[in-house]
């Protein structure tokens, strides 16, 4: 299960999760000023929420077994790194968005 709270400690909302554990978690801010949440998962998967909602925008299936180990996102948010347990490193990036800029 996932969870939010406010600062005084309020439960706001909670949703499933199929993994245990996130792992490197990083919030981002897309330019329309809405916060996302984006981690890995020990079942290999890259998962992207809507920090208000704690609803999945987007799950990657990265690898089968090896869980993911970090993540890093660059500041333009038009790349996003993942490397795995296996050895395995990704990139992941929109190509829509490259036409945009």
């Amino acid at each position: 299960m996932i969870y939010s709270f406010s600062v005084n400690g309020v439960q706001l909302k909670s949703a499933v999760e199929r993994s245990m554990n996130m792992i490197c978690p990083v919030v981002v801010t897309d330019p329309s000023q809405v916060d996302f949440i984006i981690y890995g998962t020990e079942a290999g998967d890259v998962v992207i929420r809507n920090c208000g909602t704690l609803d999945v925008v987007r799950r990657f299936v990265l690898r089968d077994s090896a869980p993911i180990t970090s993540l890093v996102i660059t500041n333009d948010l038009r790349f996003l790194v993942v490397g795995g347990a296996d050895g395995e490193l990704t990139v992941l990036t929109d190509p829509e968005a490259a036409l945009t800029v």
